[in-house]
């Protein structure tokens, strides 16, 4: 059985691997679907979104250890957290730039429900091996 903090290290890796790879994909594929998405907004948005994931992977494991028992509570609170995170984000993003575009959006919705299933299927995964007595 794999102790808690691996699993977490398991987890932020994965974490750093997908957003590498999308970083990877956004400064050559992305240009080519997209031209006239800035690299440096696609960059910012997705580090943005690989530490807000890794706050909300953090938080919830480290609620999860404090009281086993309301796991469900610390796996709301971290998706509530997330989702105002990107919302403040994205607020802000639009006061800077003065620039959502359509193409953005559609980086940004993409993006969004990657990480966010990425978090869920991790959610879902350690309360199912919690079992909760």
């Amino acid at each position: 059985m794999i102790k808690q903090d691996n699993k977490l290290i398991v987890l932020a890796a994965s974490l750093t691997a997908m957003s590498i790879l999308f970083l990877a994909v956004g400064q050559f594929l992305i240009p080519m679907i997209f031209p006239l998405l800035d690299k440096t907004h696609i960059i910012i948005t997705i580090i943005f979104f690989f530490l807000i994931n890794m706050g909300v992977l953090l938080a919830f494991f480290r609620g999860l250890d404090k009281n086993p028992k309301k796991g469900l509570l610390y796996t709301f609170a971290a998706i509530s957290a997330k989702f105002l995170a990107y919302l403040i984000f994205i607020l802000l993003f639009y006061l800077i730039t003065k620039n959502l575009s359509a193409n953005y959006l559609i980086l940004f919705f993409v993006l969004y429900l990657t990480f966010t299933i990425f978090i869920l299927l991790a959610f879902v995964k350690e309360l199912k091996t919690r079992k909760i007595k």
